[in-house]
């Protein structure tokens, strides 16, 4: 006897139109392979832990475009390759800029004033501090109702002084003027993020790390990249590589807590730790996909009226032209 029976998402809207156009805006603002819309909507059986960004997510993430030169997109107008996170030159961005900044730990040999830095990190193993420089296009506004947002620049810096770091940043908001900072001001990035809000005030977005807060940015990135709206033109091998060991489960429980990240003593091919600290950047878009974006439009100017015209109505007269040059003072004082 069959004892199961269930239906998908198609099943329903072949018989209820109004649910056809409730999955319409489900698949457009998150996509069809998102976890929460195969599982929920779809009743397909998700692995207990599995690969959080697959191929078919790689290949919307990647750009295939060798340089910022031959991008076609309206965010970015010509400007000079900048795909590597050293030493660059600045591409033209004709949108906002926003700046997205994973923090890691200083190396304490770092704090040793007899410490040269021939002497290497005491913890060359350890995390970066990261940051990703994100063009923001607002040109799909109408379509999609949220930006797209590109990955134009990369920078990294391991187990360096927190004050050196915020006089990189700074120098580098000089250069890109970003109109928003979203900082992880979990722990010891609390000292930098308090530098940054006080050099830029009501531009810096603070993010607490916490079980619930991690699995909200992990839903929400999902979302951004499954209908095309995260495109990276700075990669690296290093990018490439967390991005493919990143593993994401679904915790028991009606909340759908999201664990992910790159697991603790991860390697690479070359026996190198391998961390996270671009994807949690990079995923702070999420953050930013909250706030209210506008298209900019042209001023337009109303033309003034000359408030004269309108004295007719307190002299009682219909013709102004014949009233007004008849008394032209006595009215005017009036």
């Amino acid at each position: 006897m069959q004892r199961l029976f269930y239906f998908t998402a198609d099943d329903v809207s072949a018989l209820v139109p109004p649910y056809a156009l409730h999955m319409q805006r489900i698949l457009a603002a998150h996509g069809r392979n998102h976890p929460l819309v195969r599982s929920q909507y779809y009743c397909e059986t998700l692995d207990a832990q599995s690969g959080m960004f697959t191929p078919a997510r790689l290949s919307l993430i990647i750009s295939s475009s060798p340089n910022l030169q031959d991008l076609e997109v309206s965010v970015l107008s010509g400007g000079s390759s900048s795909r590597c996170s050293s030493g660059i030159s600045r591409p033209v961005v004709e949108g906002p800029v926003a700046f997205l900044l994973d923090v890691a730990g200083m190396d304490e040999s770092r704090m040793n004033p007899l410490h040269t830095s021939d002497l290497g990190l005491g913890n060359p193993g350890r995390d970066s501090t990261a940051v990703s420089i994100v063009g923001i296009d607002l040109s799909t506004l109408e379509a999609l109702g949220h930006p797209t947002y590109h990955v134009v620049a990369r920078h990294s810096w391991v187990g360096e002084n927190h004050l050196a770091v915020f006089g990189k940043l700074k120098n580098l908001a000089e250069t890109w003027h970003p109109q928003h900072i979203v900082i992880d001001a979990t722990g010891v990035g609390e000292g930098l993020w308090a530098l940054l809000d006080r050099a830029f005030p009501a531009r810096v977005i603070p993010v607490k790390f916490t079980q619930a807060e991690k699995s909200e940015l992990g839903w929400r990135f999902l979302s951004i990249i499954e209908i095309g709206r995260f495109r990276d033109h700075a990669h690296t091998d290093e990018v490439r590589l967390q991005y493919s060991r990143c593993i994401c489960e679904i915790l028991p429980g009606p909340a759908k807590t999201l664990r992910w990240g790159v697991p603790d003593g991860a390697r690479g091919p070359d026996g190198e730790l391998i961390h996270d600290d671009f994807i949690l950047a990079d995923a702070l878009t999420a953050k930013l996909d909250l706030l209210e974006w506008h298209l900019s439009s042209p001023a337009l100017i109303v033309p003034g009226r000359d408030p004269l015209l309108d004295m007719h109505r307190f002299t009682g007269s219909n013709d102004y032209d014949r009233d007004f040059g008849a008394h032209e003072n006595e009215h005017f004082f009036r």
